[in-house]
């Protein structure tokens, strides 16, 4: 089994750029219109029903009074796809789109009063996930879901999913596998890419307090052909000159950045 790690407090879903809440957001979304066609025991609906639907939060002996699917993540890793996870780049902007695969592990809670009625909520987590891969795979949702085979635990015993539960909850654990495709567009920062240095970290104690160089255009670009030998001065990376002694028929290009004009 995958050990999730629970919230012990109510949190937003409504946080941006984290493929995790996304993940669980979709899952749960899927689970409410799913089990909104069960009828009975199983039926879900946003106006009250017999069977409750949560993200993440922690189990009561209250909440499990009836039926309930809680959805938590277990243990998540990305990886970059392609060269340095690049689609594509701006060089006047400097902006870039990068992309990555996000891999994790949905962990849902079947919990009911009765072992029956827990094993059988986790057959209908597993077979309608099953059922309805291409959906979940459907543009704006996960790129790969269930394909490596879910996981179901065996039922618990009363006591174990709650401490001191009086009323004998029982519980039974279903782990899904999936992928998602994360896709972000990277912020150019306060400096230049290529003045970024690691001083920016540790030179002083607050990244903001570092000085900054400002942004510099580039005005005028100057092309020249020598027949004799002739000296070239390079301007580094890191801002520093070098001069060589280049040969004859050599192209001389150099490059006289001035600091943008003050409005």
């Amino acid at each position: 089994m995958s050990d999730p790690s629970i919230s012990t407090t109510q949190y937003s879903q409504d946080l941006e750029g984290d493929p995790t809440v996304w993940a669980q957001k979709l899952f749960v979304a899927f689970l409410k219109g799913t089990f909104n066609f069960a009828e009975g025991d199983f039926h879900w609906a946003p106006d009250g029903s017999a069977l409750q639907i949560r993200a993440g939060a922690p189990v009561s002996t209250f909440d499990v009074s009836r039926p309930m699917l809680t959805v938590v993540m277990g243990p998540s890793q990305s990886r970059p796809i392609g060269i340095d996870g690049m689609l594509s780049t701006n060089l006047s902007t400097n902006q870039k789109v990068r992309t990555e695969l996000h891999s994790g592990t949905l962990i849902v809670y079947c919990v009911a009063g009765a072992s029956v009625f827990a094993s059988r909520l986790a057959h209908y987590v597993r077979f309608w996930t099953t059922e309805h891969q291409r959906l979940l795979e459907s543009a704006g949702g996960f790129h790969r879901i269930g394909r490596e085979g879910i996981g179901v635990g065996t039922v618990s015993e009363p006591g174990q999913l709650i401490a001191g539960d009086v009323v004998g909850a029982f519980m039974v654990q279903v782990n899904i596998p999936y992928h998602l495709q994360w896709t972000w567009r990277s912020n150019v920062g306060r400096q230049s890419p290529q003045l970024r240095s690691i001083a920016m970290m540790m030179q002083e104690q607050q990244a903001s307090q570092f000085p900054y160089t400002a942004p510099v255009k580039l005005e005028r670009v100057e092309l020249g052909i020598f027949k004799s030998p002739v000296l070239v001065r390079r301007i580094t990376r890191c801002g520093g000159v070098v001069e060589t002694l280049q040969g004859s028929e050599l192209q001389r290009v150099s490059l006289l950045p001035f600091p943008a004009d003050e409005e």
